[in-house]
């Protein structure tokens, strides 16, 4: 974790030299400005300290869509960015906004819509979550975190054995992704099924240590 937070503060470090050297070569609105701000926004991201990352990602979308119009596909990843950070201090309205502010720029940006749905879930609005997912998958079968996404939306409304097919779906689109694996064992213990969610802690004690510990102690605490 020390070593996490040193990296996070180096790239801070970084940013913060490089917009201070374009401010006073470039002035405070140029478009490689909100580059500068939508960077040093994901940094802040990345450290936890979502209030500051706002503030930087609202700079970025305001030099934005003065230089480039409101249409631009980098204003799309921007109110993305904004929506994530909004969502991790649990603004799930204000979040909701941004992401679908986003897909209405850019309807290929996968990643706004899948926030979108994973937000709706946040808010105990699965219906919507379920109905943002589908779509998603119909769209773009090829999206395994919108399947694993949905069998975890359908898993929280109480339909753990529903999700089955959706985690394995994930799993086979992309079986590297230790997540996966984890939000399947949750399914089965949602379900009354300890020895699956052992199953699964077996395949992660490989792929991630890290997590097959967080699970083992979810298992131990279920059988409680």
């Amino acid at each position: 974790m020390f070593t996490e937070q040193k990296e996070y503060d180096k790239a801070i470090e970084f940013y913060e030299k490089a917009l201070a050297i374009d401010k006073k070569f470039l002035g405070e609105e140029h478009p490689d400005i909100a580059i500068k701000y939508n960077n040093l926004g994901l940094a802040y991201d990345d450290k936890g300290e979502h209030d500051k990352a706002i503030q930087l990602y609202e700079k970025a979308l305001a030099i934005g869509k003065k230089f480039f119009g409101e249409e631009h596909p980098s204003i799309a990843i921007r109110y993305n960015n904004l929506g994530e950070a909004l969502g991790e201090l649990k603004q799930y309205p204000r979040a909701l906004e941004a992401f679908t502010r986003a897909i209405t720029l850019d309807q290929k940006l996968l990643k706004a819509k899948y926030n979108q749905a994973v937000s709706y879930d946040r808010m105990g609005n699965f219906r919507y979550s379920e109905f943002v997912f589908r779509n998603l998958i119909k769209s773009n079968p090829g999206y395994s975190i919108a399947y694993d996404g949905l069998a975890v939306t359908l898993s929280k409304a109480g339909r753990a054995k529903e999700a089955i097919a959706f985690h394995e779906k994930a799993i086979a689109l992309d079986p590297r992704e230790p997540s996966y694996y984890f939000n399947y064992a949750i399914s089965y213990l949602m379900m009354g099924n300890t020895a699956k969610a052992l199953e699964q802690q077996e395949k992660l004690k490989a792929l991630d240590p890290a997590i097959a510990n967080r699970l083992a102690s979810v298992i131990v605490k279920h059988q409680m």
